[in-house]
């Protein structure tokens, strides 16, 4: 029962119907391919840091994340302007690949619309947590995978 990520893209992952041994073992497959760790995640979430994700939902709004970027059920923008929902990110997204294309996200996908905010190490925003781009990286995952839509 996939759900949709992308809508700007024409095609859809189909249902294959898979019984949870197959899909383990295509995902251990997959991950194989790409030298990837299996990672399994631990169903207790750890201890919030509030000042890190205040950080984080400090750095979403002066990185205007949310101008491409939806993070709840409703769409405002056309699927042509729409960046994956954020708001499913926590389950979908393992948190070091999370690091990784906040980093630099041509690494992972060429051509992709997001914006490298930190090029060559450096930051668009030198006054927060020091200008440490490492520090800032990690409080955008900490904001990003503990979402909480706002009213």
């Amino acid at each position: 029962n996939p759900s949709t990520v992308r809508p700007w893209l024409h095609f859809r992952m189909p249902t294959f119907g898979f019984t949870d041994e197959q899909a383990s073992t295509l995902v251990r497959h997959f991950q194989g391919k790409d030298h990837v760790p299996p990672a399994f995640k631990s169903l207790e979430k750890p201890t919030l840091d509030q000042a890190v994700w205040e950080i984080g939902h400090e750095m979403f709004g002066k990185l205007q994340c949310l101008q491409c970027h939806q993070t709840g059920p409703g769409v405002t923008k056309s699927a042509a302007e729409l960046a994956p929902n954020l708001g499913m990110a926590a389950e979908r997204l393992r948190e070091d690949w999370i690091v990784e294309w906040l980093e630099d996200p041509q690494v992972l996908q060429a051509g992709t619309r997001m914006p490298t905010y930190f090029p060559e190490g450096q930051t668009p925003l030198p006054k927060v947590l020091g200008g440490k781009v490492e520090d800032q990286i990690q409080a955008l995952k900490t904001f990003i995978v503990n979402y909480k839509a706002e009213k």
